[in-house]
């Protein structure tokens, strides 16, 4: 089952269940931490309060009836402690019923905590999940989500297995508690919510969330498994998709470059094109200024008129015969 759900395409429809069942999972675990607060607002926080103040009272009367009302002498205190410590073993009954529900209270604390928690991780992942595989727009999106899958689950796991624990805890701690809540708070309906709470609540919440755990499992193993073959994939593969778009990109560039170079190897091996484009080449170039002609007819042989600022800005008479002959007398070097 697990190697039959590799592949985006048979994962998909899967992944979709999963995130329906998850998301009206979701509102069945906010209604049980909405019932879990009402119950602990209204009955068992009220119930540990009401026992102490019970026991409060008493000791209070115990005092009054020995007369025992200034605490500020050694002796007066002492009397006090003893009393004290004498309407502790009286009533241990009532102060036992009193831990009982302030434990009740506590773990109810937990319970709607991790209740919320967990509720709300499971809608908005599953949310995400289902949005994005319906309108996912190519294959490595739909790859991405399925890779996300697997922290998503594995943190939903913990806080299932979080929620189980404390509920089965919460349950243990409030067994019995309906039969005296009533005689403490003055309550009628608190034995009925207690008692569905302790009787109804809790043993659903824990069999769902047992499902739906084993649920979270499997779905973590199978993107744990499409995610380790991807990656594997992906180093066989150096332009591989599976990974960023980065390595996409940097793939078809380097496709790209080594098509360019096979394409110039290809042309350069050619004797007809690679002449003909040297020729090509020849017959280009920037026309000198002064000649009004190309550098290539230049170096064919044709001269070229030197550049002025390399000689005199005067310009260069030519010397005649006569003036030769008669700077090369040497009569007249003599004059």
């Amino acid at each position: 089952m697990v190697s039959a759900c590799r592949t985006p395409e048979t994962m998909i429809p899967k992944l979709m269940v999963t995130c329906s069942i998850l998301f009206v999972m979701s509102f069945f675990i906010l209604s049980f931490a909405w019932y879990t607060n009402s119950s602990n607002t209204a009955c068992l926080g009220p119930a540990a309060h009401l026992a102490w103040q019970t026991f409060a009272q008493r000791v209070r009367d115990h005092w009054d009836f020995h007369n025992v009302t200034d605490p500020a002498t050694r002796e007066g205190w002492i009397h006090r402690h003893q009393l004290y410590k004498e309407m502790q073993q009286n009533e241990v009954e009532l102060l036992s019923k009193r831990d009982r529900f302030e434990a009740a209270s506590t773990s109810s604390n937990y319970v709607l905590a991790f209740a919320i928690i967990y509720a709300f991780t499971i809608m908005l992942t599953s949310l995400y999940a289902f949005l994005s595989l319906c309108c996912c727009p190519n294959n490595w999106y739909i790859s991405t989500c399925i890779r996300n899958q697997y922290p998503a689950h594995l943190l939903s796991g913990v806080l299932c297995l979080g929620l189980i624990v404390s509920s089965c805890v919460h349950a243990g701690l409030s067994e019995g508690l309906w039969s005296f809540v009533v005689e403490l708070t003055g309550k009628s309906v608190c034995k009925e919510v207690v008692w569905s709470e302790q009787r109804n609540w809790c043993p659903a919440v824990i069999f769902f969330a047992i499902v739906v755990l084993m649920l979270h499992v499997h779905v973590a193993l199978v993107t744990y498994i499409f995610k380790r073959d991807t990656e594997a994939l992906a180093k066989k593969i150096p332009g591989s998709s599976s990974n960023s778009s980065s390595n996409l990109e940097r793939g078809r560039s380097s496709t790209n470059s080594s098509g360019v170079q096979q394409q110039n190897k290809d042309s350069l091996d050619k004797p007809g094109i690679g002449g003909a484009s040297i020729e090509s080449s020849k017959g280009r170039g920037f026309t000198n200024i002064l000649t009004f002609k190309s550098n290539n007819d230049n170096e064919a042989g044709r001269s070229r008129i030197p550049s002025s600022r390399n000689y005199p800005s005067s310009p260069i008479l030519p010397i005649n015969s006569a003036t030769n002959e008669e700077h090369n007398n040497p009569l007249t070097k003599m004059c």
